[in-house]
């Protein structure tokens, strides 16, 4: 009996009580000293009762990785990459074309639509809580490029010709630099700078922590210099990446893709660049390249995919790598292995070093958002309006999570560690 645990006093008085009178009633020729003995036990059950428990401490929440992926539906979802279920959804008011961005332990991600108080989304990436929404010096603009951080200070390009250094802690504008024209094309921060192309046929260096007063600004315009006949919209985003000439040190090169149909490549140096070379396809190279053994591998309009040494301007495969229509979605490259979607409904899985096929996915849809790499798993978005994850072995379907929409975006992985999550390349138009 005083095993007995009771959570409310008042029944373990009244089962004392009914304990006492019936022992009363079944004892009356006994001692007073025996009718002692239900009063002492009553007691101690009330004593007992009585006591207070000690309340459990609250568990502390368990969080799985999650892959992050915008819809033009307006929605965004963390879906849980080993089983394709559902950790969270965010709506807003406007399509996400640019893929989101995971940094220190938050997901940051831009919606398309020019409407005041709704251009940047800052997210906590375990539970999709809203912790601020961002609107830089109060613009109203689209946001159609990739964000990108560094040292607490994340850029974005607009629509509007600017690209802004937003504070991520206080959400304050440290600089802008105007362009002139739309930027489209992700920023991307290498060393003390920040890299990105415009629709006024520049591509731009900035630098991370002065921006506009830094001297060591410069613009490349390959029509302005003579290098191009024509003048071009640079929907690529740059990569950057070292290259070694025989003999000599280490080199940054920077490689973006333009509408004249040419992938062109630039060394970097402190302050300054040199023009490398130009590399000719066949159409408009909407792709964004990546930059991977020392090789720019990208995608263009004229249904191929190439593979280019970055210091001597050839074709590292006999021939291009043929797919059926133009390629938007820009390449990821992963253990040897190139994946890269095409507008011909199809992720491919290419060996890097000879250009071959290991696999083909077919969905039902164009595939423009560019392909992620997560553990055993490809992930990849369609126009057919699923999310897919696929077995990099084989090119297996493992599991379908179902947007309801168009999906242009690309995905990012929170890895559940705090810090910068892992983006795929960010792909041409959108990205």
């Amino acid at each position: 009996m005083c095993d007995i645990k009771f959570k409310n006093n008042l029944y373990c008085f009244t089962f004392g009580l009914k304990c006492y009178l019936a022992s009363l009633e079944n004892n009356q020729s006994m001692s007073y000293r025996k009718l002692l003995l239900p009063l002492v036990v009553f007691a101690v059950l009330i004593t007992s009762c009585s006591k207070k428990s000690s309340s459990d401490a609250p568990l502390t929440p368990q969080y799985n990785s999650s892959i992050i992926i915008g819809g033009d539906n307006h929605i965004i979802y963390a879906i849980d990459p080993l089983t394709g279920l559902k950790n969270w959804e965010f709506s807003t008011s406007a399509p996400i074309l640019a893929s989101p961005l995971i940094y220190n332990g938050m997901v940051y991600f831009a919606s398309s639509g020019a409407i005041p108080g709704d251009t940047l989304y800052k997210l906590n990436v375990q539970t999709g809580a809203l912790i601020q929404k961002i609107v830089p010096n109060g613009d109203a603009f689209a946001v159609v490029a990739t964000p990108t951080a560094d040292a607490n200070l994340l850029y974005l390009a607009g629509t509007n010709g600017r690209l802004y250094a937003v504070d991520t802690g206080t959400y304050t504008v440290k600089w802008t630099y105007g362009a002139g024209g739309p930027i489209k094309s992700s920023p991307v921060v290498f060393g003390g700078n920040v890299y990105f192309g415009c629709d006024d046929g520049n591509v731009y260096c900035v630098d991370k922590t002065l921006g506009p007063t830094a001297t060591t600004n410069w613009a490349f315009n390959p029509f302005t210099a003579g290098i191009s006949a024509t003048s071009n919209v640079w929907y690529s985003s740059p990569a950057i990446g070292y290259g070694r000439q025989p003999g000599s040190i280490d080199t940054p090169v920077l490689c973006i893709g333009g509408s004249d149909g040419y992938m062109y490549s630039l060394k970097l140096y402190n302050g300054s660049y040199n023009f490398n070379w130009r590399y000719k396809t066949n159409g408009p190279i909407n792709s964004s390249p990546t930059i991977y053994g020392g090789a720019c591998i990208f995608g263009s309009a004229d249904f191929n995919v190439y593979c280019v040494d970055i210091i001597g301007n050839y074709n590292r495969w006999s021939v291009p790598f043929a797919t059926h229509s133009n390629v938007y979605s820009s390449p990821y490259a992963n253990n040897n292995i190139i994946y890269v979607g095409s507008n011909d409904y199809n992720l491919y899985a290419i060996n890097f070093l000879d250009g071959t096929q290991k696999w083909v996915f077919h969905s039902a849809g164009l595939i423009k958002s560019s392909p992620l790499v997560f553990g055993p798993y490809v992930f990849v978005a369609s126009f057919d309006k699923s999310f897919y994850a696929l077995d990099t072995l084989l090119g297996q379907k493992k599991w379908t999570f179902t947007i309801n929409n168009n999906i242009e975006s690309s995905p990012a992985v929170d890895n559940n560690t705090g810090g910068f999550g892992t983006n795929s390349s960010q792909s041409g138009l959108r990205n």
